[in-house]
């Protein structure tokens, strides 16, 4: 059957294809509106969300676009600490760059090598990360970079993350600086266990050798430690319960073994421990280092008891818990403690025990007695007791507080040498009182020549003071203080070649000296078996005496002849002085160079110097050619000055001078006739105030030298101070300084006759009068 379709048709169905056709693009339409509407609302949320994300976000996003220009939100100024975002990056990195940005510490950088960063992303498309430190307010940023998608941004835009990291880096600071203390220590703890004289080693979960010492590698022949490690070389194989084990999930294993790999044998003391991750660590100690010490201390100990045994003194020794630890036989034999248990003994019952035996001394309150030695053991500084016992021994206790807490006796037993030295006392006393009472004198010098004993006659026969004796002067000073007593000064050095033979070369020697005073000395030099010179002094003047009487007898007149002429022949000069004087005067009276007041003036002067010289002639022809009777005997020249300056204290106010005595008693003591020495001195300080102008100073000054006394007596000369030409008193001043000046000759001969020296010293300052005294 077949259909036939007329025109009709075709149209209908062509109006119905087409509103159908309609209703479907409308619908599609309708759908779109729709679709885009709801994407749009999508959308619209989901950029809601993604907007607050981000205004909650650590890192902001910065878009950089091609031409430099910048793009984001307002809050990317606080992150670079600027009051407003720059419009391009070339502005941010001025401003930025105002504010001197500081260098990052491991990825130094700037604003500036932030813009080559952002040109080579845009142009090759490589990302980049970079940090920087603000110096305004020292916060850290991270920045990182990639492209730009196409549809956010034209080709070579770049959107650079910002994100302040400050605390991140500061923690990341701290965990660096622990880091590099955590190697230090490690290299330090390798260090001290690399010299460790012990082997150590270390075991890995499996056993094996991890780590090893050069102490290891010695004990098993390696070269190094790492060798020894390449070799699996093993001084004490790892116990089987131990490899693999946790800390604490067994116990630590300590055995004994026996190696001979370093070439000999040796046994060691091995310790094994896991110390984590399953690995075992050990270490091995030689026993036989410790053994060896072990027998050397015993042997020690031995050796010292019987040294203490064969000691004269008791030695004892207690522990720091008060227990007798030794004592010596001596110590055994003074204390009766043959008996004493073997037990270790208490210091307590050692002192009851002594008590028993009688060998303490008697005490009102022991028990109190018995703690005060109990405080030895708490001192710090050695203690010192002397026990006297019953039976009269009397014992020395040295106690010594050890380091540890213990304490050390030493016992000695000073009753022998306390009876042999008061036997000494006595004896010595009896020798001393013996030879003090013998007419001889006697002195003992030593090979070094310094004197060691005298007696009482020594000293009065040679006039030597106490003093000067006790300090044991040496010969030569013992010669120089005998040389003043003797007649002639050669004899000094006669008595010292006499012991020079008795002392050095052990001979026998005698002469005979002449004292000043008539004495006749017989001296004898006998050397001793010690090695000292024994120097006897006997008086044989009387015999002498008695022998030359008849000699004198007939030498009277000659002697009465010779003293007349000595005698006139030191005072001829002393009196042509003050006559010249008297015919000078009486010539420049005569042809009238002088006022006669002045002429009279020094003839007045110069007659009283005449009286005095004549009155002294007259004192010595009265006490015969002898003109000093007195004996020599030690003084103190500091009071005989004094008295010498007070005696003149009227003198000095009226002459308007000033006199300055500067001295103590350390100018020690001279030897000679103190009338005699006060002559001379005060002769020479009335030499200075008469040669002083008004006005002036005198300077008198004690100082002790090399055993020597010197007193120096400055002023300055009249001559060379400002004087009066009108001054109608100068005759009379010249005068008495004449006559002063004539005193310094006869004060020169008793200086030397003491064995002194005098001495006037010139300068352009000052005049200076030096007496050096024995």
């Amino acid at each position: 059957m077949s259909i036939v379709i007329g025109p009709l048709e075709i149209a209908a169905l062509g109006l119905v294809l087409f509103i159908w056709t309609a209703v479907a693009i409308w619908m599609i339409l309708r759908a779109s509106r729709t679709g885009a509407a709801a994407r749009r609302s999508s959308d619209g949320e989901g950029l809601s969300r993604l907007t607050r994300l981000m205004k909650h976000s650590p890192a902001q996003p910065m878009l950089v676009h091609a031409e430099g220009q910048l793009e984001a939100r307002g809050s990317m100024a606080e992150m670079f600490a600027l009051p407003a975002l720059p419009r391009t990056l070339a502005d941010l990195s001025s401003k930025v760059a105002a504010q001197t940005l500081a260098t990052s510490d491991h990825a130094g950088t700037d604003v500036h090598a932030l813009e080559e960063h952002v040109r080579e992303t845009g142009s090759t498309g490589k990302p980049f990360a970079i940090r920087m430190r603000l110096a305004a307010d020292g916060r850290v940023l991270a920045l990182s970079g990639h492209p730009a998608d196409a549809r956010i941004a034209a080709r070579g835009a770049v959107v650079v993350w910002v994100a302040d990291v400050t605390q991140e880096e500061a923690r990341l600071a701290a965990l660096r600086e622990e880091a590099r203390l955590a190697h230090a220590d490690c290299d330090v703890l390798a260090n001290v266990i690399d010299i460790a004289p012990w082997p150590l080693w270390l075991r890995d979960a499996q056993g094996q050798l991890e780590l090893v010492n050069q102490a290891y590698a010695s004990a098993v022949g390696a070269a190094s430690a790492h060798e020894a490690v390449r070799q699996s070389a093993e001084l004490a194989p790892a116990p089987a319960g131990l490899v693999g084990s946790l800390p604490g999930a067994a116990a630590d294993v300590e055995r004994v073994v026996q190696s001979a790999r370093s070439g000999e044998p040796r046994t060691y003391r091995v310790m094994d421990w896991p110390v984590g991750d399953g690995r075992l660590a050990g270490y091995a100690e030689s026993t036989d280092q410790a053994e060896q010490v072990t027998q050397r201390f015993h042997a020690f100990r031995q050796a010292q008891q019987s040294l203490l045994d064969h000691l004269p003194s008791g030695v004892a020794q207690f522990s720091a818990e008060r227990v007798l630890i030794l004592a010596n036989a001596t110590m055994h034999r003074m204390f009766h403690l043959s008996d004493l248990p073997h037990e270790q003994v208490s210091f307590d019952r050692l002192l009851d025990r002594m008590r028993d035996a009688g060998r303490l001394p008697e005490a009102r309150d022991f028990p109190q007695w018995r703690r005060e030695r109990n405080g030895w053991f708490e001192a710090t500084e050695v203690q010192h007791d002397q026990w006297m016992l019953a039976d009269g021994t009397q014992l020395h206790i040295i106690a010594q507080p050890m380091p540890d807490g213990g304490l050390t006796l030493i016992v000695q037993d000073l009753t022998e040498q306390l009876r042999i030295s008061s036997a000494r006392d006595t004896l010595l006393r009896v020798r001393s009182a013996t030879l003090d009472n013998l007419f001889e004198a006697l002195t003992v010098l030593a090979p070094d020549g310094r004197l060691q004993f005298w007696n009482r006659r020594f000293g009065a026969q040679w006039n030597l003071g106490e003093r000067f004796l006790a300090a044991k002067p040496h010969v030569d000073a013992l010669l120089t203080a005998m040389r003043p007593q003797l007649q002639e000064a050669a004899s000094a050095e006669l008595i010292g070649t006499l012991l020079e033979a008795a002392i050095l070369r052990r001979e026998h020697g005698e002469m005979q000296v002449t004292m000043r005073d008539g004495r006749t000395l017989s001296l004898a030099a006998v050397p001793l078996p010690d090695g000292n010179g024994l120097l006897t002094t006997l008086d044989v003047t009387d015999s002498q005496r008695a022998e030359a009487a008849l000699i004198r007898r007939n030498q009277a007149l000659l002697d009465t002849d010779a003293q007349k002429t000595r005698f006139l022949a030191g005072i001829g000069d002393e009196l042509r002085r003050p006559v010249h004087a008297i015919m000078q005067s009486a010539a420049a009276l005569q042809d009238g160079s002088q006022a006669p007041h002045e002429v009279a003036n020094a003839m007045r002067g110069t007659a009283h110097l005449l009286s005095d010289q004549i009155d002294t002639l007259l004192a010595m022809a009265g006490q015969g050619s002898e003109p000093v009777a007195e004996p020599d005997v030690d003084m103190e020249i500091m009071p005989l000055m004094v008295r010498l300056v007070h005696e003149r204290a009227a003198q000095i106010e009226a002459a308007g001078l000033t006199l300055n005595l500067r001295g103590d008693r350390s100018a020690g003591m001279v030897t000679g006739k103190p009338d005699r020495l006060a002559l001379a001195i005060g002769a020479i300080i009335d030499a200075a105030i008469a040669d002083t102008s008004r006005g002036g100073k005198i300077d008198i000054g004690l100082t002790r030298r090399r055993g020597k006394c010197y007193v120096d007596v400055r002023h300055r000369a009249a001559g060379q101070a400002n004087t009066d030409p009108d001054d109608r008193d100068a005759g009379e001043r010249e005068a008495a300084r004449q006559q002063a000046m004539m005193g310094l000759p006869q004060a020169r001969e008793i200086i030397e006759a003491h064995g002194g020296t005098f001495e006037m010293l010139d300068s352009d300052a000052a005049v200076t009068a030096r007496i050096v005294l024995h």
